[in-house]
């Protein structure tokens, strides 16, 4: 999330609540000054400035979009003279469209230079107020991120104490029954607390997430004995080449655990089971994560826990990924489903 000042800060387009404020933005400034030269055909004319400005400020957000990493690597002065001399260059081209399609009533003279010089003046002093803004824009990108990664920390200083607890209580009962087990119990509760408490980040490989998680669940089953059955389901073809925030899947593996063990149900062998199943598969796009597990038909059993779980997952989502990624919660008397689907994002060679 670090933003480096000493390039030209293009701010984060790509979203799709970007692209509408853009629109919106873009509309209200055709209407406004459509409205200030108010003309018999008003509404003809505000299609035409709309579809004009329109055209740039979309065709713009796709270019800026596409060289935003390119931008991130130059020096602050050349990178603003590209995003500058290109906003400027698809302005004139949307221009002698215009011109040719529209304002002329044939291809005889249908270019007018008096018009282009005064469309291409308005294009700098427009493209000047714009590059100030990106500037001040990114400032406040910088501090929001600066608050989501204050956010986010507290939001997983929240999941730890109540599973420090549990792990602990876990190791002193082995302790007092096999000492090797309560040895490889301490091992996989220092490899969790390393993984929450290092330094670099708030995203981690998918391939240790999922390393991470299964020594969770050897603690849960030390814990549990053979009232847990989880199984795993994984078609990422590498994992450990995409980000996942850190501990995304571990508040639900625990919730999953505690809240299935009131459905538990009595196999041939009169041995009783809780099925929790954890299903990972990508697409093009996205990397989803389900996580399934049955449920107790008493609504009397309390899920405050589970609630809690799910506000903390889906808060740290939403300051991660905005409005680009999904989370889903299905409910029914015998089973509980959590779907996320997130953003594929590649890991750097920094990770």
């Amino acid at each position: 999330m670090h933003i480096n000042k000493n390039v030209f800060p293009v701010p984060d387009i790509c979203r799709n609540s970007s692209v509408l404020v853009v629109i919106i933005a873009v509309e209200m400034i055709a209407v406004i000054g459509c409205l200030s030269f108010f003309t018999e055909n008003i509404f003809i004319h505000i299609g035409l400035v709309s579809l004009y400005l329109q055209w740039w400020a979309l065709v713009s957000l796709v270019l800026l979009c596409q060289l935003r990493p390119l931008i991130a690597k130059l020096s602050w002065s050349i990178g603003a003279l590209l995003v500058g001399a290109l906003l400027i260059s698809l302005f004139m081209l949307i221009e002698l469209a215009y011109q040719f399609y529209l304002a002329s009533p044939g291809p005889a003279a249908w270019f007018d230079s008096h018009r282009f010089i005064s469309k291409g003046a308005a294009a700098i002093i427009s493209v000047l107020v714009l590059l100030r803004l990106m500037v001040l824009a990114a400032k406040v990108e910088r501090w929001n991120k600066a608050e989501a990664e204050s956010r986010i920390q507290a939001l997983q200083a929240r999941i730890q104490p109540h599973f420090l607890f549990n792990s602990l209580n876990t190791i002193s009962e082995l302790a007092a029954i096999d000492s090797a087990k309560a040895d490889d119990a301490i091992q996989a509760l220092s490899m969790l607390f390393r993984v929450s408490l290092e330094e670099g980040g708030n995203l981690h490989s998918l391939e240790k997430e999922i390393k991470l998680c299964e020594r969770y669940v050897e603690l849960e089953m030390w814990r549990v004995g053979e009232l847990v059955d989880v199984s795993w389901h994984i078609a990422v073809h590498q994992p450990q080449n995409y980000l996942v925030p850190k501990l995304i899947i571990q508040p639900l593996l625990e919730n999953a655990i505690k809240y299935s063990s009131n459905a538990v149900s009595t196999d041939r062998d009169g041995a009783s089971k809780v099925s929790v199943e954890v299903s990972i598969k990508e697409t093009q796009d996205n990397i989803s994560i389900k996580v399934i597990n049955p449920i107790a038909e008493d609504l009397g059993v309390d899920r405050s826990g589970n609630g809690i779980a799910v506000d903390n997952i889906k808060e740290r989502l939403f300051v991660l990924y905005d409005d680009t990624h999904s989370f889903k919660v299905r409910s029914d008397l015998n089973q509980y489903q959590v779907l996320i689907k997130l953003p594929k994002q590649a890991v750097s060679r920094a990770h």
